[in-house]
């Protein structure tokens, strides 16, 4: 996927520029993408986003505008008073002296998690990293205060994760906030491998194993009994896989397995060991080690 965005990228900007002199990068610094190169700056961790845009082809930036953070093929993520009635995002850009353990808690507690030829085929083109995020629902009509600002710690836009926490809040981060960081960022990127509408062959396909377990549809209760987390994604085979993937990496197996805990149902059981056997066998990833970091 992002091989072939950057193949369109490149083509439309030969195009573009037809006889003109080609752009020379300044500084020792190499144009990646449209207008972003690395380094971004002079800092020790401008070399570790190297060497993560190395193994995996995705730009972690702390420099970008709001056309990066806006722009999408059928919205625009970026909230604005124009459009009150619509969701939308707002962040800050990080602060420089923070983006170094912003960067190390990105791959402690996401990247270094998958192996890396996983993530080189299912991350986006960038990860923008922000000092602050937040969302904010649609319908206002009046501005919103901070007290209706949602603070996120990532979403994803087009072709971009974005990530907060570049702050000089980071060093106070608790074990719990640390927790949801990655279990957010997991879900995220797991969400993104099996997306809305399929996506080609850069996505991923539920095993089939998984789909004959229970029966799907809306004449059954979807209950636990039946091997649904969630009685409301009873008829989709995708929310319902999605929903143990998303159990899996946020919670601690001795949870999973206590006496009341949802592998106690015999269904439930079955359909999670498929899970965890196909992500080890498919992708050499154990999902169950990350839930496991929430205990």
């Amino acid at each position: 996927m992002k091989q072939s965005i950057l193949y369109i990228v490149l083509a439309l900007t030969l195009a573009a520029c037809g006889n003109e002199d080609p752009v020379k990068p300044t500084n020792g610094s190499e144009e990646i993408v449209g207008p972003h190169t690395l380094p971004q700056g002079n800092h020790p961790y401008d070399k570790t986003i190297r060497e993560v845009y190395d193994k995996t082809g995705s730009l972690l930036l702390y420099k970008f505008s709001d056309t990066d953070f806006a722009w999408g093929s059928t919205q625009s993520f970026l909230w604005s008073k124009n459009r009150m009635q619509d969701e939308g995002y707002l962040y800050a850009l990080p602060e420089e002296a923070q983006v170094g353990e912003q960067v190390s808690l990105l791959k402690t507690q996401f990247l270094d998690l998958f192996p890396t030829e996983f993530l080189k085929k299912h991350l986006p083109l960038r990860i923008l990293l922000c000092g602050k995020l937040f969302y904010l629902e649609g319908g206002y009509t009046e501005v919103p205060t901070e007290e209706d600002y949602k603070r996120i710690n990532a979403f994803e836009g087009y072709e971009y994760f974005a990530v907060n926490w570049g702050s000089s809040e980071l060093p106070q981060m608790t074990k719990e906030q640390k927790d949801q960081f990655r279990q957010d960022m997991c879900t995220l990127l797991l969400r993104r491998i099996y997306p809305d509408v399929n996506k080609g062959t850069a996505r991923e396909s539920i095993p089939q194993a998984f789909t004959a377990v229970s029966a799907y549809g809306s004449n059954i209760e979807g209950s636990l009994a039946e091997g649904f987390l969630n009685s409301a994604h009873k008829s989709s085979e995708r929310e319902d896989w999605f929903d143990y993937l998303k159990t899996i990496v946020s919670t601690p197996l001795a949870k999973l397995e206590a006496s009341d805990g949802v592998l106690s149902h015999e269904l439930v059981r079955r359909k999670y060991d498929i899970v965890i056997r196909y992500f080890k066998e498919q992708f050499n990833v154990d999902l169950q080690r990350i839930g496991n970091m929430s205990d």
